[in-house]
């Protein structure tokens, strides 16, 4: 991509739509902060201005389609869909891989809300103040010591 470039992207996801609009400050607590920081670094070092739009997601020409939603628009979000349903596929995690650690997963939900209950019910404990340290004398009333 050229610097000095006009970008438009066109999502259906809101959170990124939204998120990138707030600016860099917004999205450095996202949980893509580091995605949406070197987005903006290379943006502002080479002079790119990315505009986001967002569309609603799964449109087909026979749906009701928004003024703002070009035929190019669809075309593209349906290309997309298609494209991220196969490589979901691809990168799909196996049964059997997957469901020991979701198991354990699972076990490890119940501990926690067994030792939050456990701990929610306990007597409260005694707590112990340590004796307040001693008063310091003003040196004014020694004069030897200074």
């Amino acid at each position: 991509m050229a610097p000095i470039s006009d970008v438009t992207y066109v999502t259906d996801n809101l959170n990124l739509y939204e998120t990138f609009n707030k600016g860099p400050q917004a999205s450095a607590v996202s949980a893509n902060a580091d995605l949406y920081f070197k987005l903006f670094h290379i943006a502002i070092e080479t002079l790119i201005n990315i505009t986001v739009r967002w569309m609603p997601s799964h449109l087909t020409p026979a749906d009701d389609i928004p003024a703002y939603v070009t035929p190019h628009d669809l075309k593209g979000n349906a290309f997309a869909d298609k494209h991220a349903g196969l490589m979901a596929k691809e990168v799909c995690v196996q049964l059997n891989v997957s469901a020991p650690i979701l198991d354990y997963y699972n076990l490890i939900k119940r501990i926690q809300k067994r030792l939050t209950t456990i701990v929610t019910y306990l007597p409260g404990r005694v707590r112990h103040k340590p004796p307040p340290p001693p008063l310091k004398t003003s040196t004014s009333d020694r004069p030897w010591r200074r």
